[in-house]
């Protein structure tokens, strides 16, 4: 299952940052840009809600994994705080924004014992590969594009 994780800092800068990091790892998996996209907004959502209820300043690792017909989406915080109680002793229960219920078939927050982690699965179409001639086309095509042009000498 092909997977990469990213670590930031958690810091609303980083945001914008963040997604525009997940695009090459996502059309590397074959993910059109519709669903690119969904999974931008799913991953600045996760993180936002990371900000919110962990402290800031912290590294915070984003996982992406594909799985059959799905992207698996982590942010776990690496908090050591205990998580925040209520003045009557409760603990706080996190919820995550609404649009994660429009756009992932699962998610949840779940507390681990250094900080917590949240996630969300994308429903993805499976992914086609080209055909094994298309594959070579576009390898040397992209080769052939990454070497320096030469110019001829007029003679």
């Amino acid at each position: 299952m092909p997977q990469v994780t990213l670590l930031v800092v958690a810091q609303a800068a980083n945001i914008a940052g963040l997604r525009a990091r997940l695009p090459k790892h996502l059309r590397g998996w074959g993910i059109g840009p519709a669903v690119e996209h969904e999974v931008q907004v799913v991953v600045s959502n996760l993180f936002a809600a990371a900000l919110l209820h962990g402290r800031g300043g912290q590294m915070v690792s984003v996982r992406l994994s594909v799985g059959r017909g799905a992207l698996v989406v982590e942010v776990m915080t690496g908090s050591t705080a205990s998580p925040p109680r209520r003045s009557d002793a409760r603990p706080i229960v996190v919820q995550l924004p609404p649009i994660l219920a429009i756009l992932t078939t699962s998610s949840g927050v779940e507390e681990r014992p250094y900080g917590r982690r949240f996630w969300a699965k994308v429903a993805v179409p499976s992914a086609r590969r080209a055909p094994r001639g298309r594959r070579r086309a576009s390898a040397l095509l992209s080769w052939l594009a990454s070497r320096p042009l030469r110019r001829r000498r007029a003679a």
